[in-house]
């Protein structure tokens, strides 16, 4: 597999990017796959005592268990990083459980692909992405030292397409998602006026760490402001693609 994670602070654009993608894609050639459809290619012939009747997203999801045994002992580094991020929430809370599930599902997602599928996948909700999630809860204690640890150790992509945007247009869009649709991330949880400010400055400048860190890596990076017409930054995308 040829992972290609996109990663962005939640109001940055990046779902109303991916969907406008998706649409350039269907009317060229099909070069990638989103995780949801590469899910559906996963080879059954090991599975085939199960009832015919069972769905696509359950064969897939003993798939996953079966992956991810494996996980810990190849990803040891990676979820001890994650495990000092997630050290931040109350252990009891929703968000810590949700953030939790998230990381494994997402982890478990990779490691099926990997192994399964040669093509290239397009991941929405990445591992690149689970760092809010993980070190979301109190963004201000976390030192920047740990966000690096965190890109050091995780299974690295193909190619990590980072989207930015100014904080006042992430600040307002924002907001409009809390009025419109009673959400506005995870991460900005009980944010509101200046806090919500300074934790989207924060998470900008962990994007920051995030580009620096998977550049010295050795990893290809691609940068995208939101702020630029759509279709230029799809053409970026579908151009840097297929260069993979």
């Amino acid at each position: 597999m040829k992972r290609i994670d996109f990663m962005g602070p939640s109001g940055v654009g990046k779902s109303y990017l991916l969907d406008h993608l998706k649409r350039e894609r269907n009317r060229i050639r099909k070069d990638w796959l989103t995780e949801t459809e590469a899910l559906k290619l996963v080879p059954f012939k090991k599975l085939y005592y199960l009832p015919v009747t069972r769905s696509i997203s359950r064969i897939s999801e003993i798939e996953e268990k079966k992956a991810f045994k494996n996980c810990y002992k190849d990803w040891n580094n990676f979820f001890t990083v994650c495990r000092l991020g997630l050290n931040n929430y109350d252990s009891g809370s929703k968000n810590f459980y949700r953030s939790v599930s998230k990381l494994l599902k997402t982890s478990k997602k990779v490691r099926l692909l990997e192994k399964t599928i040669n093509k290239k996948i397009i991941f929405d909700q990445s591992l690149s992405q689970k760092l809010f999630f993980i070190f979301g809860s109190n963004p201000k204690d976390i030192d920047s030292d740990l966000i690096k640890q965190y890109f050091f150790s995780m299974p690295k992509p193909k190619l990590l397409v980072v989207l930015t945007a100014s904080n006042e247009v992430i600040y307002k869009r924002i907001l409009k998602r809390r009025v419109e649709e009673g959400r506005g991330g995870v991460e900005y949880s009980g944010a509101k006026g200046e806090e919500l400010i300074n934790r989207i400055n924060l998470f900008l400048e962990w994007t920051e760490i995030a580009i620096d860190t998977v550049k010295k890596n050795h990893g290809n990076v691609l940068v995208l402001n939101t702020a630029v017409g759509i279709e230029e930054n799809c053409t970026k995308i579908i151009n840097s693609i297929k260069c993979l």
